[in-house]
């Protein structure tokens, strides 16, 4: 049973990493009116048969990131990776490292929705833009943080 310091950290972690995940699914609608007002202001020309070939990578890159994450997230809980930033969320080395994996697993997720805005600029296409930026919410919904998670991180169950 977590003591009284330990539920601090477990409340400071936990409100730093929710507003993390908040903010950045705020983003993501950042990104779609980004590339929705750069539509007409931005002209980039690639070939269609390189356009296609990037489009395709790109795609293939949301996948092996989608499958990915899961993967990361628990080689980051088990590993001594307790932060990545300079200064750790909290001082409890179990938050942290909670902290870092889920951090690290919603930024992954963010790069689909920039996979997104570069393939709408350059290929003019509303539809990468609008798929990629929900797979991208899609991904962060799905691998937000729990609570119930972190309290058992702390607690030392594994969960994952």
């Amino acid at each position: 049973m977590p003591n009284n310091r330990d539920i601090e950290e477990i409340e400071k972690g936990w409100r730093s990493v929710y507003s993390i995940w908040i903010a950045m699914l705020i983003a993501l609608f950042f990104y779609l009116i980004a590339g929705l007002f750069l539509r007409d202001r931005v002209s980039l020309s690639v070939e269609e048969s390189t356009f296609e070939i990037l489009r395709y990578v790109l795609y293939s890159l949301s996948i092996i990131t989608i499958v990915s994450i899961s993967f990361l997230r628990k080689m980051i809980l088990r590993s001594g990776i307790t932060g990545i930033i300079h200064e750790p969320i909290s001082d409890n080395t179990a938050v942290a490292k909670y902290s870092t994996a889920i951090i690290f697993s919603l930024a992954l997720a963010e790069t689909i929705a920039v996979y997104g805005l570069v393939l709408f600029l350059l290929g003019k296409n509303t539809t990468d833009l609008y798929v990629l930026i929900f797979l991208s919410a899609a991904t962060m919904i799905y691998y937000r943080p729990f609570k119930e998670q972190l309290i058992d991180i702390v607690n030392e169950r594994e969960v994952f």
